[in-house]
């Protein structure tokens, strides 16, 4: 896939969202897998005269995959014996996570099959919908055959890397499709080492990125900030002191791109982003946007606490603060549901300079312990995907 296409048809969440699962799928086997991955599915898709949605799509199931084996407990990850049947269901779960995970994310749907059904089984055996022949998706299928083929050619601790001979004899053997395993089977081993050698993975082509191209630190927190038209002027004011603080802040009038549909973008920005810095005001209580923005962050803080309290981190990700009183004479609906759960910070004198420094210190620092806490979260999903030993195979 060349950089021109996928520098025109990613957008800077899709960008961030592909860099994380490509981290996943690394520390689950070992680096570079992604690349080699798409490389081999590229090379085969290409052969059999796929469109280029469907490389594209391809290109970027290639590296979603594994995501969702970030959410599989440590315990099981860990785990050095053979999976009791109880633990290789929760295992099996990783196919459906990642599922979930990317569903809402504009611009992968054509890849959720691959997500979702890249451990089915010709004969109907494998997971997670027991589908079977030609009811697999066809991608799905195919990114089958250069998974295993990867894994087979890769040097592992228990074995060394089979030949392409070696492989393509063990693959005759796997349930998958007997005519794209031919089609597979007839491809040059020259055409594939050089297409390993050629393909680049996401992170080889955005890293140096622009920062508003892409985030470039895994561990870097940020927020999207939510808020009035008529309260911009604040707005700016926090965009720019947080930036300066080395907070990734989200500010929807400089990084919308022109024609972004905004629903959906801001949906994916909450999604993706720590935390929705709530902006209270008459006007912005009253506002139906805003009112839709609280409530994917509260559903977004329910599906948080979902997860496994070793990979949870701090679920919150609702902070709100003040700019009048207003907040408080409302007695229904969400305004009414936040003054009377959440700690509201005070920035109603934020004009004065020392008053806001003050509580923009404290906001800052707010910030910042959350970060620490899902700074542990994130460290316990590596080492839970380190220790994952080709168990996509």
């Amino acid at each position: 896939m060349e950089a021109s296409v996928l520098t025109s048809r990613l957008n800077s969440a899709q960008i961030e969202m592909l860099k994380f699962a490509e981290r996943i799928a690394e520390g689950s086997r070992d680096s570079g897998v992604c690349k080699r991955v798409g490389a081999i599915a590229n090379v085969l898709g290409r052969a059999i005269g796929l469109a280029d949605d469907e490389l594209f799509a391809l290109y970027c199931g290639s590296h979603l995959f594994d995501i969702g084996k970030v959410a599989i407990p440590d315990t099981i990850l860990r785990k050095p014996g053979r999976l009791t049947a109880e633990e290789f269901g929760i295992m099996k779960s990783h196919a459906t996570i990642g599922f979930e995970i990317c569903r809402s994310i504009e611009g992968f749907t054509a890849s959720l099959p691959v997500i979702r059904n890249h451990h089915e089984r010709w004969d109907g055996s494998g997971y997670p919908d027991r589908l079977s022949g030609e009811a697999i998706p066809f991608l799905a299928r195919l990114i089958q055959i250069a998974d295993l083929y990867e894994a087979l050619t890769s040097d592992r601790p228990y074995r060394r890397a089979l030949t392409h001979e070696e492989a393509i004899g063990v693959m005759t053997t796997a349930q998958m499709d007997p005519r794209l395993l031919r089609a597979f089977a007839g491809l040059p081993s020259s055409a594939l080492l050089q297409a390993k050698s050629n393909f680049l993975s996401v992170s080889e082509i955005f890293d140096g990125a622009p920062d508003d191209a892409v985030a470039e630190k895994p561990d870097f927190y940020s927020c999207f900030i939510s808020h009035s038209s008529e309260d911009a002027a604040i707005v700016r004011k926090l965009n720019d002191d947080l930036v300066a603080a080395q907070i990734k802040s989200w500010y929807a009038p400089r990084d919308l791109k022109a024609g972004d549909v905004l629903r959906p973008k801001i949906d994916t920005t909450i999604r993706l982003h720590d935390r929705l810095l709530l902006v209270l005001s008459a006007s912005s209580i009253a506002s139906p946007w805003v009112e839709s923005e609280v409530e994917a962050a509260l559903e977004e803080e329910r599906r948080r606490g979902e997860l496994p309290e070793e990979l949870r981190g701090n679920p919150t990700v609702l902070f709100p603060i003040r700019i009048d009183d207003s907040i408080f004479e409302i007695q229904s609906g969400w305004p009414a549901l936040i003054k009377r759960t959440r700690h509201i910070a005070d920035f109603r004198s934020w004009q004065d300079r020392t008053a806001y420094q003050n509580a923009l210190d404290r906001l800052i620092q707010d910030l910042t312990i959350s970060d620490e806490v899902d700074a542990k979260a994130r460290a316990a999903r590596r080492r839970a995907a380190a220790r994952i030993l080709g168990s996509a195979t």
